[in-house]
């Protein structure tokens, strides 16, 4: 009898998530076909089988960056269930055991305008300036 490893599970130590960006998105937004979620944390494997989970969606192939950073994409979701549905978010090495994490990817309706005058527009401008520099996160 020939015995093969095609089926055979590849055991790793345990990977962890520590940090997710960015964390959000709008439902239907067209653009995470082409964006990724940048994963931080532990004990990530370059593999074949290195895989992201969103909530009880199948997984999705993760692209290795380091030891301690994946990206994913996330799947789009056009119709939404409510204002906001939030995913939790799990990793394999193997696409067989997957972490827990209480870190999670929400999915938010899109704001709308309904009304700009002189006094909001400069309130908009400070917020911006004061906007975090994601760019620092992703290179800590």
């Amino acid at each position: 009898m020939l015995l093969t490893l095609e089926n055979a599970v590849e055991f790793h130590d345990n990977a962890a998530i520590i940090g997710v960006y960015p964390a959000f998105a709008t439902f239907g937004d067209t653009n995470l076909a082409t964006q990724s979620v940048v994963i931080k944390g532990e004990n990530f494997v370059n593999s074949n089988n290195l895989v992201c989970k969103f909530g009880n969606l199948s997984p999705v192939r993760a692209e290795f960056l380091s030891s301690s950073r994946i990206a994913c994409t996330p799947p789009l979701i056009a119709t939404p269930t409510g204002d906001e549905v939030n995913m939790a978010i799990s990793i394999s090495n193997n696409n067989s055991t997957f972490t827990s994490s209480d870190l999670k990817f929400s999915y938010f309706l899109p704001p709308k305008v309904s009304e700009v005058s002189e006094r909001s527009a400069r309130a908009l401008v400070k917020t911006s300036i004061l906007a975090m520099n994601p760019a620092k996160w992703l290179q800590s």
